[in-house]
C-alpha cells in the first residue's frame, strides 16, 4: 500500500489502548473559542475554567486524508467521564449530576469549530436510578427514571424535562413498560439533529427488548416498539443515532444480528435479521451512510487472527458485503461509497487508509484513549481522553 506523508509530521500515541510510549504534539492554525456560559443557558456555579476550547486546524492537500481539526476542551471543575454526542452542529457532553442528593444536573456544549461553549445547569434531578440527556437544538434537558410496578408487574420508565433551567422539571409521562432488575442494558441516545432521542431497553433474562422515541419536549412520540426475540438474551447491544431517529442493534441467541430503524415519529422504518458469518466474539462497529448504516465486523472464529469485513444494510432490509479488503487492525470506518476511509493502527502507530485506492496516511492523535462519536456520514469524530492530558475532539476526514 502506498504511504502518503502528511503535511505535518508527528509522533503517535494511543495511550493505554496500544501501549505505545510515544508522545504527541500538534501544530497548525491554533484558535481559542469564546469562553463563558454564553447562549441562552444558565450557569449555577461549578462550571469550567476561564478559557474556552483550543482549536487546531490542519489544512489537507486535495485528495489526501488526515486530522482536519482538533478541539481541546477546557478543564471542567468536575471532570465527568461521560460520553460526547454529536447534535446539529454541536457536541454535547452527556449530563452528569452533583450536589446534595445529586439534584444538580450539568451539561456542556461546544460547536463543531470549538466556538460558543456553554453550560446548562438545572436543579431537580432524581437521586434514584435514571438516564439523562440534553437535546441541544431543542434546548431541553431530560431524564428517564423507573417507577416500580405494583405486585411484581412491569415497571414504568417515566420522563421529566427542563425547558427552563431556572424552573423545576415537568413530568412527561410514560416512555415504556418493562421489568427492571438492575441488570438490564439501557441506552438513551439523542438523534443527530438534537431534537429527539431514542430510549432502548434490553431486559436480559426477563423480557423482549423495547425501544421508543422521545420528542423535543421530553415526552414519548408514537408508541413503544417491542422486538420479538428467540430468548431474552442479547449481546452487542447498541443504539446508532441518525439525523432524525436511530438504529437499535443487538445479537440474539440464534447468533443473528438484529437491526431496527425508528423514524422521527417513533415509526418502524425498517428491520433486518442477519446470521453472523461465524461464532466469534466480535461486535459490529457502525458507521452511517446517506441512506442507511454500514458496519465493520471481525468474522474470525474465536482465538483465530482477525478477519475484518465491511457490510451495509440496504433499503430493503437486506445485508450485503462491501467489496473492499480491510486492514486486519481496522478500528473505525467512514463511508465514502464503496471506498471507505479506514482508521487502523500498525506498529508505526495510528494510520488512515483508502484501501480501494491503495493509499495510506500516518496520523497523530492526542495521547489517550480514543472512542468514536457517532456522527454524519463521511467523517470520523473521535473523543480522546487521557489520564493527565486535556480531553480532545478530533475530526478525521478527506479533502
Amino acid at each position: 500500500m502506498k504511504r502518503t506523508q502528511p503535511l505535518v509530521a508527528m509522533m503517535v500515541s494511543w495511550g493505554a489502548l496500544l501501549a505505545l510510549a510515544c508522545g504527541a504534539t500538534s501544530s497548525g492554525n491554533e484558535q481559542h473559542g469564546d469562553a463563558g456560559s454564553g447562549g441562552d443557558s444558565s450557569s449555577v456555579g461549578g462550571g469550567g475554567s476561564d478559557d474556552g476550547p483550543t482549536v487546531t486546524e490542519t489544512p489537507l492537500e486535495p485528495g489526501s486524508c488526515g486530522v482536519v481539526r482538533t478541539i481541546e476542551l477546557p478543564t471542567l471543575s468536575m471532570e465527568p467521564n461521560e460520553a460526547v454526542t454529536r447534535q446539529g452542529t454541536s457536541f454535547v457532553l452527556r449530563p452528569w449530576k452533583s450536589g446534595e442528593q445529586s439534584s444538580l444536573l450539568h451539561t456542556y456544549t461546544v460547536d463543531e469549530r470549538g466556538r460558543n461553549p456553554r453550560f446548562f445547569e438545572a436543579y431537580g434531578s432524581t437521586n434514584d436510578v435514571s438516564w439523562p440527556a440534553f437535546l441541544s437544538e431543542a434546548g431541553v434537558a431530560l431524564e428517564v427514571f423507573v417507577t416500580r410496578g405494583e405486585g411484581g408487574g412491569e415497571d414504568s420508565f417515566e420522563s421529566r424535562a427542563w425547558a427552563n433551567p431556572n424552573e423545576p422539571p415537568e413530568a412527561r409521562g410514560n416512555i415504556l413498560r418493562a421489568p427492571w432488575r438492575g441488570t438490564n442494558d439501557v441506552a438513551l441516545v439523542p438523534s443527530l439533529d438534537g431534537k429527539r432521542a431514542l430510549f432502548a431497553l434490553w431486559p436480559v433474562g426477563l423480557s423482549d427488548p423495547t425501544v421508543a422515541v422521545i420528542g423535543s419536549d421530553g415526552a414519548r412520540v408514537g408508541e413503544a416498539i417491542t422486538l420479538s426475540v428467540p430468548t431474552t438474551s442479547a449481546l452487542c447491544t447498541a443504539v446508532v443515532p441518525t439525523a432524525r431517529g436511530g438504529f437499535v442493534s443487538f445479537v440474539d441467541s440464534n447468533h443473528e444480528l438484529r437491526l431496527v430503524e425508528l423514524g422521527q415519529d417513533g415509526e418502524l422504518v425498517r428491520q433486518a435479521s442477519w446470521p453472523l458469518p461465524s461464532a466469534g466474539y466480535g461486535c459490529p462497529v457502525f458507521a452511517l451512510e446517506p441512506t442507511g448504516v454500514a458496519f465493520l465486523l471481525d468474522r474470525a472464529e474465536a482465538d483465530l487472527p482477525t478477519d475484518k469485513g465491511l457490510y451495509r444494510l440496504d433499503a430493503d432490509g437486506s445485508v450485503t458485503e462491501v467489496p473492499v479488503t480491510l486492514p486486519g487492525e481496522a478500528l473505525e470506518v467512514a463511508m465514502l461509497g464503496d471506498d471507505p476511509l479506514v482508521l487502523h493502527w500498525s506498529p508505526q502507530g495510528a494510520e488512515l487508509s483508502r484501501p480501494a485506492r491503495g493509499e495510506l496516511w500516518p496520523i497523530t492523535l492526542p495521547p489517550g484513549y480514543p472512542r468514536r462519536v457517532p456522527s454524519e456520514p463521511g467523517n470520523i469524530w473521535l473523543d480522546v481522553q487521557g489520564l493527565d492530558t486535556p480531553r480532545s475532539l478530533v475530526l478525521l476526514s478527506c479533502r
